[in-house]
C-alpha cells in the first residue's frame, strides 16, 4: 500500500511540524474519511478532555489499533466519534500535530489515530518519534495535504 510519511526532522532537530492552516487541513481530511479516532491517555484530568467526553465511544471490534507498544499497554486508549466539533476541539487545544504528546513541554494525550468505518487506519502518528503517516486508498484524495510540508511517499506493509 502506498502511503505518505511526514517527518519532523531531516537533520535530527525538530525543524518541521504540521501546524496552523496545514494542521486544520489535515484534521478536516481525517474527518472526511474517518469515523473514529483514538488518543493514548497519559493524564486523564486535562480540561479539554471534558469537551471531548460527549463524543467518546467504545472501541469497535473491527478497529486495527496500531500502537501496541509499551505506552499504549500501560495507558488508557480512548476512542471518539469523528465530527466537526471534535476536529475543532483538537485544533483549538493544540495548534499542531506534534503538540499531542506529554513531552517537549506539552501535557496532551499521545498519538492521534483516525480510523475508517471499516476499522482500518487512515492516519496515525508517533509523536515522540516525529512521524505522521497517511494511509490513503485510491479513491481518497489527499493531495491538498501532502503537497505542502515534509511529506514523502513510502511503502507500508
Amino acid at each position: 500500500m502506498e502511503s505518505y510519511v511526514f517527518r519532523d526532522t531531516v537533520t535530527g532537530f525538530d525543524e518541521y511540524d504540521i501546524s496552523g492552516t496545514e494542521y486544520k487541513k489535515l484534521l478536516e481530511l481525517c474527518c472526511r474519511y474517518s469515523a473514529t479516532m483514538s488518543l493514548i491517555m497519559v493524564d486523564r484530568n486535562l480540561p479539554f478532555l471534558r469537551e471531548l467526553e460527549p463524543f467518546r465511544v467504545s472501541k469497535k471490534n473491527n478497529i486495527n489499533f496500531m500502537h501496541d507498544d509499551y505506552g499504549a499497554q500501560r495507558n488508557e486508549v480512548r476512542y471518539y466519534r469523528v465530527c466537526n466539533e471534535v476536529i475543532d476541539i483538537l485544533f483549538n487545544n493544540g495548534n499542531g500535530l506534534f503538540a499531542y504528546t506529554d513531552k517537549k513541554g506539552y501535557s496532551n494525550p499521545n498519538d492521534t489515530t483516525f480510523y475508517r468505518n471499516d476499522g482500518s487506519v487512515f492516519f496515525t502518528c508517533i509523536v515522540h518519534e516525529g512521524i505522521g503517516i497517511l494511509l490513503p486508498r485510491e479513491d481518497e484524495d489527499i493531495s491538498n495535504v501532502v503537497e505542502v510540508g515534509n511529506w514523502n511517499k513510502a511503502e507500508v506493509t
